[in-house]
């Protein structure tokens, strides 16, 4: 066993050397500065990384180049007790990758500073860290643990080998090809940990920056399984401005899973958390106020005249919450193409015809919630004009739409919505302003906030933050509005759109994890399975894992971006036990309006039965059956001896 605090380096085989950290152990090639291997050894056993051909322990994305240590002309390597530094450098680029102690346990961490050399400015997309593959032994096979990610409970490494990435894949979202995984830390906790059952050691990668988003990718190598971070940091860098990126941490232990992943959850995003509100009382129903709306099909939009006599009808069925697609002033019945963030869409209705919806439903004892939607612009709002710095551009300073909902840079305008750099502190002040005026002029109960998760950077050369600020600017905004909502009045309410756990310390509750459901519903709705309920039970329980133990949930069938699921669902006949298993779990139930239409008898049973159970103390528990298709959730009261146990069927074999 490698001594505390102890480094050294020593020869291995000709050409390589091997420096150690700890109980880690790095080999790598003497005179580039490639990594062969890196591997975790202690007196319980070892954890190895490995492959035959050195690698570059790192990629930089430079707009539509690469550079890799082995385009590096010169390399070094700094130790320190504490601290292993390699560096690589050629006539434009300095790169230095930092691996140091983490905390007590053999726990280290990673970072990369990129400088650019002499009187230039180099565009940097983005930095991908990089790793030798992880050894897969059939001896001593590991069960793959990643909560929140769009994998089967239960895989190995050993099926993970038949995993391969499509390196091709330049944005990965919305289809997440082989390898991808959801990004970190804004849609996923970003842990991938192997535990080997014979040997109870534990491995464990994981990575939440704060400033940009990283993708985990994974995927088989020969015998092995090898691991990346996308970490999609961008900034225009100069020799007095480097770009600094804090990567992943390693953490491997013995003793069993369980304080491993104690000790792992202490030292991410997912030990933060927060419960102001009684989110699971709410039984939360969503309309669309706006009777031309048209961005998708089947939206059943109506003036807010319209639903005013509604609400009763809502209120009878059970539901507790309204929450309105946005009112304001928008392009062509696309609501989220706002042009006037202070005048109601008069399609919609007028400003006192809001104030009359807000104040029946109050008297009805339902909340309100408005969209709050700061990631972007109508293509023709006066914003544009009064405020081009506001806009997210590109280096050559062209306009565009962000995650594609709008024009790509140097297309004509296409009548859908701008990117807003939601970075910049005056577009916050504007959008926290507007948020106020909303609380106070319509007396509303909170805001589900839309699409908060990252964006593309900023590279206009008139933008005064790193273009990496615009990335997570979603967050730092979030944050602000939490403080604002907090010093307007007590108990008004943040729902989050997207499901990470940068999210959970403002946010009251948060949606499930919108891409794997979005599969599963239409599935099961189909008759074509995507996993059993069980699978889907067990990935939840692992899930929670890795989320913080306070952190609510809205669980749902459809809403108004997956109203294609309308068609399905009218056809199917497990329509009751898709809509079941997201009325009577643990997540607070979200329902589309649409979905009502013939089976109100059946939503006011449901959720009459969760209002009862709520209210009297029980907590849902999921639990494990032998048939895989049958979803089971037990009620169980914390005193009384009694308890409720839901099912739901949802195999093709159903009747």
């Amino acid at each position: 066993m490698i001594p505390s605090t102890a480094v050294s380096r020593t020869e291995v085989a000709e050409g390589t050397q091997s420096v150690f950290l700890e109980n880690w152990e790095f080999i790598y090639e003497a005179d580039s500065g490639l990594w062969y291997s890196l591997a975790f050894r202690d007196d319980k056993g070892c954890v190895s990384m490995g492959q035959a051909i050195p690698m570059s322990p790192f990629s930089l994305k430079l707009f539509e180049k690469e550079w890799t240590a082995e385009q590096a002309q010169s390399f070094r390597l700094i130790e320190t007790p504490d601290e292993i530094t390699w560096e690589w450098q050629d006539s434009s680029l300095r790169v230095v990758l930092d691996v140091f102690k983490s905390c007590a346990d053999p726990m280290i961490s990673f970072r990369i500073r990129v400088h650019a050399i002499g009187n230039q400015s180099i565009p940097v997309e983005g930095i991908c860290y990089r790793y030798p593959a992880l050894t897969v032994d059939p001896l001593n096979p590991a069960k793959l643990f990643a909560p929140g990610q769009p994998i089967a409970p239960g895989s190995s490494d050993i099926d993970l080998v038949e995993l391969r990435l499509n390196k091709d894949v330049k944005e990965p979202l919305p289809s997440l090809p082989e390898g991808w995984f959801l990004p970190t830390p804004d849609q996923s906790p970003g842990w991938i940990s192997l535990d080997y059952e014979k040997s109870e050691m534990s491995f464990s990668i994981w990575m939440q920056d704060h400033k940009a988003t990283a993708f985990p990718k994974i995927y088989g190598v020969e015998q092995g399984v090898s691991i990346e971070f996308e970490h999609q940091l961008a900034d225009l860098i100069s020799e007095d401005r480097p770009l600094t990126s804090e990567g992943p941490n390693l953490y491997v232990s013995s003793g069993g899973t369980e304080p491993h992943r104690i000790r792992v959850m202490a030292n991410s995003l997912s030990s933060e958390a927060i419960n102001r509100n009684e989110v699971d009382h709410f039984r939360l129903i969503q309309i669309v106020p706006h009777p031309k709306a048209n961005w998708t099909k089947h939206l059943h939009g109506a003036a807010l005249q319209d639903w005013i006599p509604r609400l009763e009808q809502m209120r009878d069925l059970g539901f507790n919450v309204v929450y309105c697609l946005p009112v304001w002033l928008c392009q062509d019945g696309l609501v989220y193409a706002v042009t006037d963030h202070y005048q109601v869409d008069p399609e919609i209705g007028t400003e006192a015809d809001v104030r009359e919806f807000v104040d029946r439903a109050h008297e009805l004892g339902m909340k309100v919630l408005f969209d709050y939607i700061p990631q972007g612009i109508g293509d023709r709002s006066p914003l544009i004009d009064e405020h081009p710095d506001w806009l997210v551009r590109d280096r050559w300073e062209r306009p565009f739409g962000s995650h594609g909902w709008g024009p790509k840079p140097g297309a004509p305008k296409n009548g859908h919505t701008y990117s807003l750099d939601w970075g910049h502190e005056d577009i916050q002040d504007f959008m926290l302003d507007w948020a106020e005026w909303m609380i106070r002029t319509f007396d509303i109960d909170g805001f589900r906030t839309d699409a908060m998760h990252w964006k593309e950077p900023n590279f206009s050369k008139n933008n005064p933050n790193p273009a990496w600020q615009t990335t997570f600017g979603g967050v730092r905004l979030a944050a602000r509005l939490r403080e604002r909502l907090d010093s307007i009045r007590p108990g008004l309410i943040m729902l989050g759109e997207v499901a990470g756990p940068i999210f959970s310390t403002m946010h009251d509750s948060l949606y499930e994890d919108g891409w794997i459901l979005k599969k599963l519903n239409q599935g099961w709705l189909s008759g074509d399975p995507y996993w059993t309920a069980q699978t889907w039970q067990q990935w939840n329980k692992e899930a929670e894992q890795g989320w913080p133990k306070e952190q609510h949930r809205f669980g749902f069938t459809l809403n108004h971006d997956w109203t294609s699921l309308l068609e399905i669902q009218a056809k199917s006949r497990w329509r009751c036990s898709v809509a079941i298993i997201h009325l009577l779990s643990k997540p607070a139930p979200f329902v589309f309006y649409p979905e009502l239409k013939g089976f109100e008898a059946f939503y006011k049973e449901a959720l009459g039965l969760r209002e009862s159970l709520v209210n009297k103390g029980f907590n849902p528990e999921s639990i494990r059956l032998d048939n895989a298709d049958v979803f089971a959730v037990l009620w169980r009261h914390p005193i009384e001896h009694v308890a409720y146990l839901v099912l739901s069927h949802l195999g093709t074999n159903a009747e």
